[in-house]
């Protein structure tokens, strides 16, 4: 057995032999790199159009447009799910018999797949808490009614026609990117009788 006995004055001077002179300045300035760079990809990614998460679509009714919420998304490899339906707080006002525009344009283009479907709806606890553009539903059991919409397939805005009881909704569209994700997305709608357009609390 051979033992080799170097002091750490040897082992920095070996050290100090192999770099060249300056090298430490630049170890130093690439080490420091990397958290920048992280950042700077990071905001890049943010802004490319795939995104951090799906694209929101647009209802419109009488000329009043909506914003989707989110119900539950799967996106590049993120899941979140709300378990109930997240519709926007204040909704769009309607007749028993009403007409809607739904629009499925995106930074993305139309999704790959689209479908849709009308219930009635209750208030529910929201389970991930209260928000201040969100309200939660759940659907209403003794409605056994649900209207499904006529095929989506995005290439233009689908015009959607229903005719139900007064009360609150929810407009459920589910939407489906290839080799990105999908996710539902939720309009929240108040059907008031002919004779008044206000929603009840």
């Amino acid at each position: 057995m051979v033992r080799f006995d170097v002091t750490g004055d040897d082992l920095a001077a070996r050290f100090d032999a192999r770099l060249p002179s300056g090298s430490y300045g630049l170890l130093l300035g690439i080490v420091l790199c990397i958290p920048l760079t992280v950042a700077v990809l990071s905001a890049i990614e943010a802004q490319s159009p795939l995104g951090q998460a799906p694209p929101t679509v647009i209802l419109t009714i009488n000329g009043q447009s909506q914003q989707s919420v989110y119900g539950d998304y799967s996106w590049r490899g993120v899941i979140a799910d709300a378990f109930q339906f997240v519709a926007p707080r204040s909704p769009l006002l309607a007749a028993a018999h009403f007409s809607a525009t739904l629009n499925l344009h995106t930074r993305l283009g139309p999704p790959s797949e689209a479908s849709c479907a009308l219930r009635r709806v209750t208030p529910d606890r929201c389970a991930v808490g209260d928000g201040p553009s969100f309200s939660c539903w759940r659907p209403v059991h003794d409605w056994n009614t649900k209207i499904d919409c006529p095929a989506l397939d995005g290439s233009s805005p689908a015009e959607l026609d229903f005719q139900v009881p007064p009360g609150r909704y929810v407009l459920s569209v589910k939407t489906w990117w290839n080799n990105v994700g999908g996710t539902t997305q939720e309009f929240s709608i108040f059907v008031s009788s002919n004779e008044t357009m206000e929603p009840t609390r």
